[in-house]
Parts: C-alpha cells; sequence; structure tokens
C-alpha cells in the first residue's frame, strides 16, 4: 500500500540514514538524490529527460495513497526504468538495518520510494533585485548573495 511518507513519522537520523543507503543506487543511473527533509526526496540529473525516464506516465502520490502500489507504477515500456528503479530501492531498502530496528520497535518499515512530478529545476539567481512600492521607478535594492 501506498502511503505518504509522513505516515512513518521519520527522524532526520533515520531518513539521513536511508537517504545515504539510497545515493548509489540513484547515482548509477547517474541521477543526485536530495533528502531536504525526513518527508521529502527530490531527483535531479540530465538522465530524468531522457526517454527512458520522461516519457512515463506518474501518478502522483496524494492519488496513490491508500492504493496498492502495483496499480500505479508506470506501466509499459516507458514505464520500464521506473520499475527498475522503484524494485532496486526496494531490495536496498528492505536489507537495510533501520528498517529491521524500525519492524523491532513496531513501526512501519520504510520499504519503497514513489516516484511522480517530474519537472525542471528552477535557475536561482545569486542575488533578487526587489522594488519597494515607495522607491522610485529606477531605485532598487538588491538581497545580500546568499554564501
Amino acid at each position: 500500500m501506498v502511503l505518504d511518507a509522513r505516515a512513518f513519522e521519520l527522524d532526520a537520523e533515520t531518513a539521513h540514514a536511508l537517504h545515504a543507503a539510497l545515493m548509489p543506487v540513484f547515482a548509477e543511473r547517474d541521477l543526485t538524490l536530495h533528502a531536504p527533509d525526513p518527508t521529502r526526496l527530490y531527483l535531479q540529473g540530465a538522465a530524468l529527460a531522457e526517454p527512458r525516464f520522461a516519457r512515463a506516465e506518474l501518478i502522483p502520490l496524494d492519488e496513490m495513497a491508500g492504493c496498492e502500489a502495483h496499480l500505479g507504477l508506470p506501466a509499459g515500456a516507458e514505464g520500464a526504468a521506473w520499475r527498475r528503479l522503484v524494485n532496486d530501492v526496494q531490495m536496498t531498502l528492505h536489507a537495510h538495518p533501520v528498517n529491521a530496528a524500525r519492524v523491532a520497535a513496531g513501526a512501519l518499515p520504510v520499504n519503497s520510494v514513489w516516484p511522480w512530478g517530474l519537472g525542471h529545476w528552477a535557475e536561482i539567481a545569486p542575488a533578487m533585485q526587489v522594488r519597494r512600492n515607495s522607491d522610485p521607478p529606477t531605485g532598487t535594492q538588491h538581497a545580500p548573495d546568499p554564501a
């Protein structure tokens, strides 16, 4: 059954351990896995634009939550790369000590990821130009560099 990540109540340490275990699975496909918080993973990489990934129809997590996973996995030749990736993720997570500890403690094991929401990373400028309503038309302020 597909569950939203919030159902697993992952703390940062657990999420970090699982993220570290999954990074090589994605890296061997020229993908980078980002984990900005315990409930979200994001993929980045030029491979996502390749037909093997880009042509698959991915169903949003909120539409699949509570449903059997096999009903929503990408189908056909277009979905094969995603199905292989999800399978490799499942094998990695199944054998992970974090999940053994979770099961022993009575918690749900984290046993898969749900791919959805292909898009493009926004280009982020190093500085923003901001104009206030009170500024004269030529006046600008620059936000400090994030570095």
